[in-house]
């Protein structure tokens, strides 16, 4: 009865452990800025129309092609990951990529086609990863953590998303609306986050294979030659 009163502690203490962990940094610094830059977007995406001369009441559809791509990549992104067709390494780098490159795009978009078009990048990028945060979670901590670290990440996304209405209304819309005129640095910035997020995961992505090539060096010959 004393082990059983101790294994509880001992997991409690082992699964803290695991929010200190590289991984667990990753995972919550990448799925804070994936939120960050819905957020950013929703929140400035009629601004942005009306900057580029874009009527209001037009404006409203870039929020239509957004939630297109978002929703259609959502369910596409487990089934490609699923059928083997991509590692979820993978997808978080094509999703990166694409973030970073959409919102880049937006910068330089001047009529409303082109912004439709960045709008649905955008909402692409977002949908196709904000459904892998329990999947990446799994991968790197197992089930049985899940529910504590899923509470942990998602801590760490809404401590992001508290902290933006500060910066975004007091500091980084402020600042470049009021000294640059438009939020294009603003698009910059998102865009840069997104690039280092990028580099971080084709890293990680190149070590997860490294590591599969070493394991699978390590198998029977006659298993290898069976797969």
């Amino acid at each position: 009865s004393q082990n059983n009163e101790e294994r509880p502690e001992k997991t409690l203490k082992e699964t803290a452990r695991q929010f200190l962990t590289v991984s667990f940094l990753v995972d919550a610094v990448s799925f804070t800025i994936v939120v960050f830059g819905m957020g950013t977007f929703i929140l400035l995406s009629v601004d942005l129309g009306k900057d580029r001369g874009i009527l209001p009441s037009d404006a409203v559809y870039l929020l239509h092609a957004f939630s297109a791509g978002d929703i259609t990549f959502r369910a596409l992104c487990g089934f490609v990951i699923d059928s083997g067709l991509l590692s979820l390494e993978a997808v978080m780098v094509l999703g990166y990529l694409m973030q970073a490159f959409a919102f880049e795009f937006l910068v330089w978009a001047g009529t409303f086609p082109m912004m439709l078009l960045g709008s649905v990048l955008i909402g692409v990028s977002n949908g196709s990863r904000i459904s892998l945060q329990a999947p990446s979670l799994i991968k790197d901590f197992g089930v049985e953590s899940l529910p504590v670290m899923m509470g942990g990440m998602v801590f760490c996304i809404g401590a992001g998303s508290l902290l933006r209405p500060a910066l975004i209304g007091h500091f980084l819309v402020g600042y470049y609306r009021d000294h640059h005129g438009s939020y294009d640095g603003l698009l910059h910035t998102v865009a840069a986050l997104s690039t280092a997020l990028l580099i971080i995961w084709i890293i990680r992505s190149l070590m997860v294979a490294v590591g599969k090539t070493r394991d699978r060096k390590r198998l029977p010959l006659y298993i290898r030659v069976c797969e």
